[in-house]
C-alpha cells in the first residue's frame, strides 16, 4: 500500500518500526516550506503569517 505522507515536523527515517514485525518505508522525503495564519493576540492585528519548514514523503508498510 502507497500514499503520500502527511507533513512531518523533523524529517522522517527511512525506516520506522510500527510493531509486530512491521516497519513504514518512506522514500521521496521533501523538504517543504509552508505557510500557516497563526493568532497574534491582538486586535489591531489578529493574525500573522508564520513559515516553518516541514517534510512529505511517500510510504509503505513492509
Amino acid at each position: 500500500m502507497r500514499r503520500r505522507c502527511v507533513y512531518f515536523y523533523r524529517k522522517p527515517d527511512k525506516f520506522e518500526a510500527v510493531g509486530n514485525s512491521n516497519y513504514l518505508y518512506h522514500w521521496d522525503i521533501q523538504e517543504e516550506t509552508v505557510e500557516r495564519l497563526v493568532p497574534s493576540g491582538t486586535t489591531s492585528v489578529p493574525f500573522f503569517l508564520e513559515k516553518s519548514t516541514m517534510y512529505s514523503c511517500d510510504k509503505a508498510i513492509t
